[in-house]
């Protein structure tokens, strides 16, 4: 799975974020629910980065995003720290017969309209450490999860309250295989995509230390 989002408010400020997604899992120690991993993130705030990395687990970089708003829907560019281009998306809002929106959304919400679990290795760095990292009580449960031997994954549901949304037609997309994968591999990009709406609110669920974990 492959998000583009552009959180107009949050306690850190207005942020893009990119995230990737590469499959699902289920580990038979913890349970039969799927479960995923976001293997790689980026954002263009200082503040998500160190909260990410810091409490959550999540690895997030620094990179710059350039919205642009077209006639039929949006281009998005996505550079890294050293300007290189890693991402382009343009897409068009993409209407179809009442019938085939409906089943089309339908699907598309299944992966967007609740929340994602996904499982996060602690990150105890440098780029993420911060000294009021103590005052959030989600950090509690990070610094559990580093002090453990071999130190415990974090488990976190990532939840977006749907008020709508619409299909999108993928006019041209770029995906640098290197950047996301680490190989040279070309990856495709799906058709269509799905448009979250305007008004959309997405929460960060409290953390919670994988113990069954092997």
């Amino acid at each position: 799975m492959l998000a583009l989002l552009r959180y107009t408010e949050s306690p850190i400020g207005e942020y893009s974020e990119l995230f990737y997604v590469p499959g699902s899992f289920v580990n038979p120690f913890c349970g039969d629910k799927a479960l995923s991993s976001i293997y790689r993130i980026w954002v263009d705030s200082k503040y998500s980065q160190r909260a990410g990395r810091n409490i959550w687990g999540i690895p997030k970089e620094l990179a710059t995003f350039d919205w642009k708003e077209t006639n039929s829907g949006m281009a998005v560019t996505v550079k890294d720290a050293a300007g290189k281009i890693f991402l382009r998306l343009n897409t068009t809002q993409f209407p179809l017969p009442d019938p085939l929106t409906t089943a089309a959304t339908s699907i598309a919400r299944r992966f967007v309209g609740d929340c994602l679990t996904t499982i996060q290795w602690p990150i105890d760095d440098l780029t993420g450490r911060s000294p009021l990292a103590g005052q959030v009580p989600a950090y509690k449960v990070a610094e559990q999860c580093y002090a453990a031997k071999p130190p415990l994954p974090i488990k976190l549901d990532v939840c977006f309250q749907l008020k709508g949304g619409v299909l999108a037609k993928v006019d041209a997309a770029f995906m640098d295989p290197v950047t996301f994968t680490g190989h040279k591999n070309k990856l495709l990009v799906a058709p269509l995509g799905y448009q979250l709406p305007m008004n959309m609110n997405a929460t960060l669920g409290q953390p919670i230390a994988v113990k069954c974990w092997v």
